[in-house]
């Protein structure tokens, strides 16, 4: 299943057929045996920033407690962030490399490399803590997929995003402001957070108008990742 609206149901039920569906992943992806488990735990971190992407797009109700649930999955993806931090660096070490490896090529640079690659190991290997978090995360993860509630909203169609979209979109306007303002590390950061979120609700309404919502897509995940790299160097 797609990371999107099955055009033209933009209905509660299908929201929360998303969900479902994203968590049921999530739980694929924490249980890859160990020779997968540095791309399993960056797949599903993802997984989690989709979902917390998609709570946003509602408010809370007497039964459906979207801000408590976006909490629960920060918290969970803080818990292996870690480990695929670990595992960040040394990727950011290796694009490095790829532009300018005469730059690397030295007795100190090639020290902190591996020093890079053994921390990331020894993350990924820490077979006790990491195999206690992973187990823990699948059980609460089958127990959200089986007691997640029906959002008890009425409006279906756009209506039912619309003032989540606009909320978000507006959010990465001010911490674009912020950036231009004050160009800190922890703005950019922030705004890249905001950047991912607008690029996920494009994403998950792209069948509405493809031609320019694709695009719109591209742009985005092209900023993300460039203000990724700008984070990992940092």
């Amino acid at each position: 299943m797609a990371f999107a609206f099955p055009a033209p149901r933009h209905t509660p039920r299908a929201l929360r057929n998303i969900l479902l569906e994203r968590m049921e992943k999530a739980i694929t992806h924490l249980s890859a045996p160990i020779a997968d488990r540095a791309e399993g735990i960056h797949e599903a971190r993802k997984r989690f920033k989709e979902i917390r992407a998609v709570l946003r797009l509602v408010s809370d109700t007497e039964t459906f407690p979207a801000g408590a649930m976006r909490q629960w999955f920060r918290d969970a993806g803080r818990e292996l962030s870690g480990t695929r931090d670990a595992q960040a660096l040394v990727e950011c070490w290796d694009k490095l490399d790829a532009v300018d490896p005469k730059a690397l090529q030295t007795r100190a640079g090639q020290a902190l490399h591996r020093a890079l690659i053994d921390n990331a190991h020894d993350h990924l290997h820490d077979a006790d803590a990491l195999d206690s978090i992973v187990r823990r995360l699948c059980a609460a993860l089958n127990q959200h997929m089986t007691h997640l509630p029906e959002i008890d909203v009425p409006e279906t169609g756009f209506d039912l995003i619309c003032s989540g979209f606009e909320r978000t979109y507006r959010a990465g306007r001010r911490q674009l402001d912020a950036v231009q303002n004050a160009p800190t590390a922890e703005h950019f950061h922030d705004w890249r957070k905001r950047v991912k979120d607008h690029w996920y609700h494009t994403r998950l309404i792209a069948g509405a108008w493809p031609v320019y919502l694709e695009q719109r897509q591209s742009l985005l995940k092209t900023l993300s990742d460039l203000l990724g790299d700008d984070h990992d160097l940092i």
